[in-house]
């Protein structure tokens, strides 16, 4: 079972592999926009993104490589700040995510795009503005 931590920082282990652009002691060190993430098709059963998709210009080499890795039953678990925050407008956010962004990806048109497909499960979601929970949590599972 490995378990992966996108855009890390310093939360990494052995339990919990890191993965980030800068080097933080992780154990892998790539930028996830480009690279191919380094483990075969369906060998990966967790990967873990808190607060890092919004800083990505182009996500779907990330998503699309997410989707290759994760083994079926696998969960992509994305944390990222609610577009109708305020805060989620600053110049090294690229992404501005809603619900609707996140329910483009279960849909079939998706292959268009060149993404793949994903059920999501919404497991917290706030639209507001200036409350304490100005964000949207998913776990997402890759449809093979």
């Amino acid at each position: 079972m490995i378990n992966l931590n996108l855009g890390c920082g310093e939360d990494f282990s052995e339990e919990l592999i890191g993965i980030d652009i800068h080097d933080y002691g992780q154990q892998h060190i790539l930028d996830i926009e480009t690279a191919e993430l380094p483990y075969d098709d369906n060998e990966i059963t967790l990967i873990k993104a808190d607060h890092i998709i919004e800083h990505l210009k182009d996500v779907k080499h990330i998503f699309n490589e997410a989707h290759r890795v994760l083994c079926k039953g696998g969960e992509f678990q994305i944390k990222v700040p609610n577009a109708m925050w305020q805060g989620a407008f600053m110049p090294v956010h690229f992404q501005h995510i809603t619900l609707s962004w996140f329910d483009f990806l279960r849909k079939d048109k998706t292959k268009l795009y060149g993404y793949k497909k994903w059920e999501i499960r919404v497991l917290e979601y706030s639209n507001v503005v200036d409350g304490v929970n100005k964000e949207i949590t998913c776990i997402l599972t890759p449809i093979k």
